[in-house]
């Protein structure tokens, strides 16, 4: 009997209503083709299953578009990590937290005056940032990038850099927190975090390409 009050929702269902909702998310955005790739998506899986495919080319077809449709919705605001640091260290120590930090990320290390400059590369994928230190404070800037959807005019890149800086932050941390000899209390490095301005970006590029033309 039927039973108009029972929900027969299944997995496959939400997976595709995801789908149709971020096909209209990168209408907004007039991503054109990938709207159109996740309308097609959207109705061929509609047709394949009201034919009655499979459980399994469903479930495979289910994540096929998660997939597709997680790469429209992956940009994310450009954040600067960093750490606000307790007296007990000098400048040389601080810097030799960071460069040991970013050369165990597998990141390349050009210094400047009270900056330190790094980039990496990870197979198509590549990122440039400045990192601004004294004996009290380090700052982890957004520089530039390479097929990460960076977008200094939206603010936005993708979410695997804010990861990556992230990580590098957290390495960064542990090291100084090593150095002043003191565990998870209030006098230890203080972690922060905020949306990067356009104004101190673009310094950050100028800045950087200067270090390399040296």
């Amino acid at each position: 009997m039927y039973d108009p009050f029972k929900c027969n929702v299944s997995k496959f269902d939400i997976m595709i209503l995801y789908v149709y909702v971020c096909f209209f998310y990168n209408m907004i955005r007039k991503d054109t083709f990938f709207a159109i790739v996740l309308s097609k998506l959207y109705v061929f899986a509609s047709i394949k299953r009201n034919l009655g495919v499979i459980v399994m080319i469903k479930k495979l077809y289910g994540v096929a578009a998660l997939a597709i449709s997680l790469a429209g919705c992956s940009s994310a605001p450009i954040k600067v990590y960093g750490g606000d640091i307790p007296a007990g260290l000098t400048e040389q120590q601080v810097k030799g937290a960071i460069g040991k930090s970013l050369i165990a990320r597998k990141w390349s290390v050009n210094e400047g005056d009270n900056v330190i400059y790094g980039s990496i590369n990870v197979r198509a994928h590549s990122a440039k940032i400045k990192v601004p230190y004294s004996a009290s404070r380090y700052e982890l800037v957004y520089s530039d990038s390479t097929n990460l959807k960076g977008d200094l005019e939206k603010g936005t890149v993708h979410k695997r850099y804010n990861t990556w800086i992230k990580n590098l932050q957290s390495d960064i941390n542990t090291n100084l927190n090593l150095q002043l000899g003191k565990g998870n209390s209030i006098n230890s490095v203080q972690p922060f975090e905020y949306v990067l301005k356009k104004a101190d970006a673009e310094q950050a590029v100028s800045s950087q390409e200067q270090a390399e033309a040296k």
